[in-house]
């Protein structure tokens, strides 16, 4: 289902007085599937009927943890909420209806000084969705109108929920509380939720700003877990415990090669044969076909197009691409290289050096 409402006629829809929900009664106790009163909106409220709600550790914490609730339950929780506008309260526009919607966590005010400065996540009056008041683990909720916003047709509604938390912090984290700009070195302290989603923040903001160079410092030290923080765009891994003047030391070298002489590759492009690399579109082709490569798959093959004739060891490739020169992981290189060779098929113009590591090998002649 897409970020679009289903169409219908609102003045025909009948909505029943009761709804169900999974009702919070307290700590160490099951959620309770009951039957209870539907609530209307009030003065510039909407009411939402829920397409999708998020259970957030948050929840978790409630139900298994003791940690208490702002009302005293019962409550029904959930605050990670998408929907559609099935009524609207008072001086809201009745336009509103049948809009796809996602709600924010925590209600604002849009008065405060904290509001009037864009910090509506601490608002001095702010409520919190299944926790000051109910939340989505049921089939109706209410929010504030303002606090409702429109579902792009792209995205789909009940997957859309997520974002309403867990995505939105990191993104809120990195772009307005961090306020990252080329140049800056970006640590992300976790490879959690909230630090892959950040990532994923970051990995957009990279495609934007190539130069910004990213670290990851987390406990997980699992290969796959270094692997997806770097095909995101990470520049550095480093895995808990670690020596905070190696941290220097890394951070250090990530500015050097980000200093002036890698500016002259932004309006740079590589033809290889059929393949052709463009590293201020950061875009390669083969042919006319335009092949998706993740950030460091890019990289990976821009640093072996740029040293053709050169045999690049694993050790060197970690270090110009990923950025830590400490010997072990190699199996990052090997696993980048597979994954280029099958997106790029018979374009790929990757050699094994066995024993060594790899080279760009003949280009092919182009498909005239």
């Amino acid at each position: 289902m897409s970020g679009r409402a289903p169409v219908w006629d609102p003045a025909l829809d009948e909505l029943a007085s009761t709804m169900r929900a999974a009702v919070f009664t307290g700590p160490s106790r099951p959620l309770e599937m009951t039957t209870v009163a539907r609530p209307e909106p009030g003065a510039g409220e909407v009411l939402v009927r829920v397409a999708a709600c998020g259970l957030c550790h948050t929840d978790l914490h409630y139900m298994d943890h003791g940690v208490p609730t702002f009302k005293t339950p019962p409550l029904v929780l959930g605050h990670e909420i998408s929907g559609t506008v099935m009524r609207v309260g008072t001086g809201v526009d009745q336009a509103r209806v049948g809009t796809a919607v996602l709600l924010a966590p925590v209600t604002s005010c849009g008065a405060c000084v904290m509001c009037r400065n864009g910090r509506e996540n601490v608002c001095a009056k702010g409520r919190m969705l299944g926790n000051n008041i109910d939340g989505g683990f049921a089939e109706y909720v209410v929010a504030p109108a303002r606090d409702a916003f429109a579902v792009p047709d792209s995205i789909p509604l009940e997957e859309s929920c997520v974002i309403a938390d867990a995505l939105t912090t990191a993104f809120h984290g990195v772009t307005r509380r961090a306020k990252v700009e080329p140049g800056e070195v970006v640590a992300v302290i976790g490879c959690g939720g909230l630090g892959l989603n950040g990532l994923q923040v970051l990995s957009e903001l990279h495609r934007e700003k190539p130069e910004l160079p990213v670290v990851i410092l987390s406990a997980r030290s699992d290969v796959q877990t270094k692997l997806r923080g770097f095909d995101l765009g990470a520049n550095d891994y480093l895995a808990k415990p670690f020596s905070f003047d190696e941290l220097v030391a890394r951070v250090r070298a990530i500015l050097r090669r980000a200093a002036p002489g890698r500016v002259e590759r932004e309006s740079a492009v590589i033809r290889h044969g059929d393949l052709v690399v463009d590293a201020g579109r950061r875009e390669a082709r083969v042919g006319d076909t335009e092949v998706q490569l993740a950030p460091k798959e890019f990289d990976l093959l821009w640093e072996l197009l740029d040293h053709r004739g050169l045999v690049l060891t694993r050790d060197q490739l970690l270090e110009r691409v990923w950025g830590y020169t400490f010997a072990g992981d190699t199996r990052t290189v090997d696993v980048h290289v597979r994954q280029l060779r099958r997106k790029l098929g018979e374009a790929s113009p990757i050699v094994t050096v066995w024993g060594v590591g790899y080279k760009v090998g003949p280009a092919r002649n182009p498909v005239a």
